[in-house]
């Protein structure tokens, strides 16, 4: 049996991984998206056209596909081979209608402002503020962001919180419940100690059949004004 030579072998096996390069990009070309979404459309898709599965780097176009989409907040892309790729994204729910002078921004709960929706707004607290809800690079301000950490407390411990005013002046937040108790907090305050102890407080008064109208926390013990009584008690 004769050998092949070596100068013919080399050539041979450089046509088959050509051909094998050729075969696997062909073979594994994306040709199908399946985007799983409840009518959520998606910008940058095309960044899929004539790709392969096999090099897709599926976390870089994640990202993004993310920073061209503000309002997505989370997006999984799988492989399905051989042609297909699924995508399902997550959108951003807006948890506060902010108020800045004559401007409406819905913001979700990473302080992220979305896409004005009429839908959206309804049923959600307002946080009106006097300053400027974002910077120049869309973080949003400091104070929002507190705000918002109100709002999500209150939702953990049965404290439904229907308006934040933010006092720039003063320093403080006016916070209005459904249950219509007025609540002033100095902006310094930590936010789940606050309302943990408005927890406490409320239960304690409600057992004894007594409504609370407001509560002030600027002093070192909270000032708590009763309804129908109009006298103050204190922690």
């Amino acid at each position: 049996m004769k050998k092949v030579p070596n100068r013919l072998f080399l050539p041979m096996i450089y046509f088959l991984l050509i051909f094998l390069f050729i075969f696997l990009l062909k073979e594994f070309e994306i040709k199908k998206l399946i985007l799983i979404s409840s009518g959520k459309d998606i910008k940058g898709l095309n960044v899929f056209n004539r790709r392969n599965l096999l090099f897709l780097d599926t976390e870089k176009i994640s990202k993004m596909l993310l920073e061209q989409n503000k309002d997505i907040r989370t997006v999984k892309i799988t492989k399905k081979f051989p042609h297909s790729i699924i995508i399902i994204p997550t959108a951003r729910i807006p948890k506060a209608l902010i108020i800045y002078k004559n401007l409406n921004y819905l913001i979700d709960e990473d302080g992220i402002l979305l896409p004005k929706d009429n839908k959206s707004t309804t049923e959600l607290p307002i946080i009106e503020t006097v300053i400027v809800p974002y910077s120049s690079n869309n973080i949003t301000d400091w104070r929002i962001n507190k705000a918002l950490s109100y709002l999500a407390y209150g939702l953990k411990s049965g404290i439904i919180i229907e308006k934040i005013i933010i006092d720039n002046q003063n320093d403080d937040y006016f916070i209005s419940t459904k249950d219509g108790e007025k609540v002033i907090v100095p902006q310094i305050n930590d936010s789940g100690y606050v309302i943990a102890s408005l927890q406490i407080i409320i239960s304690r008064f409600r057992i004894e059949g007594k409504f609370i109208k407001s509560i002030d926390y600027r002093v070192e013990k909270p000032i708590v004004l009763l309804k129908d009584e109009g006298k103050i008690s204190s922690q």
